[in-house]
């Protein structure tokens, strides 16, 4: 099976199991609007899915997490991407479920990729936190 085919297969897993979700990456320099007094970051969405859960406690309290800037709030984001984008640490944010009222919005804090071919990422875990 190619690399191409088994994130096909993936992606249709999380489909099946997961929620729609959008990683939003920054385009450009962001946008000051006087009339809502706000600032906007134009940005290039990705259409993908993810499966949410949280960190283990146990894991948090006996130190196998490796990052001690983990939160009780971080949530584990495993997901996929139609296009293969990959989620940027620091920069990109994922939203779950987007245009619903169940709407989440979590920035990328780190991720690790899982890459059968070294290039196409087939599934990547990222932290979020909100």
């Amino acid at each position: 099976m190619s690399t191409t085919s088994k994130a096909r297969a993936t992606l249709k897993k999380l489909k099946k199991k997961g929620a729609p979700c959008t990683l939003l990456k920054p385009d450009g320099e962001a946008i000051y609007d006087e009339s809502t007094d706000e600032t906007i970051q134009p940005t290039i969405p990705h259409d993908g899915y993810c499966l949410v859960s949280s960190f283990n406690s146990a894991l948090l309290d006996s130190g196998l997490v490796q990052n001690e800037s983990v939160l009780s709030t971080d949530v584990k984001l495993i997901c996929s991407f139609t296009d293969g984008a990959e989620p940027e640490d620091g920069k990109d944010v994922i939203v779950i479920n987007p245009g619903t009222e169940d709407e989440q919005r979590f920035n990328v804090v780190n991720g690790k990729k899982l890459a059968l071919d070294g290039k196409r990422a087939i599934l990547i875990t990222v932290r979020g936190r909100k």
